[in-house]
């Protein structure tokens, strides 16, 4: 469950080196190293269980515990029913530090800046837990090498005429108070005569994490240049695209997990370069395409639902270097344009067990003409050619009103990959296979 893994050492904390990226198939991983897909989202590791670089720990064996203290930085929490180390899951295991839940890494106090909106916060405060400053602007300039973690208090954070995140170098982790964002922090960006700014502008030699948080503004919710992951995070109701990129650098990376990203009256996510890493998110009723991946050096799509959008589910144009962007495991359904998965004709798409279904007027083509597709279900009529795909009606639960969980009736229902399919984890974190593979982004229990 690392996707950027962090340690505390020697009483300060960075992040820590690994060569662990995200992966799709063993075939993505360097020499030496193989894609483990029991972590979510999977990462390659290396011989040894590690993250293939200096980090050896052995995350397939946890460490036997009775209590906190037989447990590591990167596995604190001593669990009561198993009696194995574990990431943590909530700040309350962790206090009076915090907990990054996207990692499961506890942060102790003096690691962290505390920020809560007014009147419970005040700039005139120390950021601690006990005195928390009230602006992200004012908890960012108190980042230091040793103190990078931002831990964002439950509250709505109101700006005009500027970015509320506005991070230019270094690593910073800004972390609400709950893993999901419901019930959480909004963070929000309003324009005004001087200026119409991104809720979040993350310049190129920044490495950022956002999670547990909701984001709405006037317009685009992130803008980014540098490294950026975001998880847990609702982006909703803005007057742009819910996520894009600030330039053309090929060393931009963007994993969106376990996000929502719906009703933003442009693209969901429109990404120009770089490595694209997209897990157990929806993209839901955004008014142009769901996401629109333009010169990827990397991309993947998986356990994600992209669906509703007014324009295509999923758009790959000019992949480099040979680069086949991979969606799998996800459900595309019902947006406006086919097909449902487009591309140009400069670059293949694989398409693996997923649903794409009922996109365009006719709903057909679910695919464009350099897609490969196998173990997938499609409306088309006749079924796309490849080994495994199926016709037939998905049943989803409620598309109507944006639940694309597939019924016991569903077509893809057990008509997965029962030989080669390796996920364990579906949309919602539940486990893979229940009995046999089913095809989308949801595994019924």
């Amino acid at each position: 469950m690392r996707v950027l893994a962090i340690a505390l050492l020697v009483g300060c904390y960075h992040p820590r080196e690994v060569a662990g990226v995200p992966c799709a198939a063993n075939g993505e991983c360097p020499s030496g190293q193989s894609c483990d897909f029991t972590r979510s989202p999977p990462i390659c590791i290396g011989p040894s269980g590690g993250d293939g670089g200096f980090d050896t720990i052995q995350m397939d064996a946890p460490l036997a515990c009775v209590d906190n203290t037989a447990c590591s930085a990167a596995d604190p929490i001593c669990d009561g029913t198993t009696h194995t180390c574990r990431g943590c899951v909530a700040d309350t295991e962790c206090a009076p530090g915090v907990c990054t839940e996207y990692n499961g890494e506890c942060v102790v106090e003096q690691f962290v800046v505390f920020v809560s909106p007014a009147p419970v916060g005040d700039n005139a405060h120390p950021c601690t837990a006990a005195a928390p400053c009230a602006t992200l602007d004012y908890a960012l300039s108190q980042v230091t090498a040793a103190r990078r973690v931002i831990r964002v208090g439950d509250g709505t954070y109101m700006r005009s005429g500027s970015s509320q995140i506005n991070v230019s170098s270094g690593f910073v982790v800004y972390s609400g108070e709950r893993l999901d964002y419901v019930g959480g922090a909004t963070i929000k960006a309003a324009s005004n005569t001087s200026g119409n700014p991104p809720v979040a502008q993350i310049n190129q030699g920044a490495t950022v994490v956002i999670e547990g948080v909701s984001l709405s503004g006037n317009n685009d919710a992130v803008r980014y240049g540098g490294a950026l992951t975001l998880s847990h995070v609702d982006i909703e109701g803005t007057n742009g695209d819910g996520i894009t990129t600030n330039n053309t650098n090929n060393a931009t990376s963007l994993s969106v997990l376990a996000c929502r990203i719906a009703n933003n009256k442009d693209t969901g996510i429109s990404v120009q370069n770089g490595s694209v890493y997209v897990d157990r998110t929806i993209v839901y009723k955004n008014a142009n395409d769901g996401l629109d991946i333009s010169q990827p050096t990397s991309a993947t799509i998986v356990n994600s639902i992209v669906a509703g959008n007014t324009g295509f589910g999923v758009r790959f144009m000019a992949a480099k270097n040979g680069v086949v962007p991979l969606v799998e495991f996800s459900t595309i359904a019902q947006n406006t344009q086919s097909p449902g998965v487009n591309c140009d004709n400069s670059g293949k798409v694989t398409v693996y067990e997923s649903i794409v279904y009922g996109n365009g007027a006719n709903a057909a083509p679910s695919l464009c003409s350099m897609a490969s597709a196998t173990y997938s279900l499609f409306s088309d009529v006749p079924i796309p050619p490849g080994i495994g795909n199926v016709g037939g009606d998905p049943a989803f639960v409620d598309a109507v009103n944006g639940d694309f969980h597939i019924g016991a009736t569903s077509a893809a229902r057990s008509q997965g990959d029962q030989q080669h399919a390796t996920l364990a984890h579906d949309f919602d974190g539940e486990a893979r296979p229940q009995n046999i593979y089913d095809i989308g982004a949801d595994e019924i229990p």
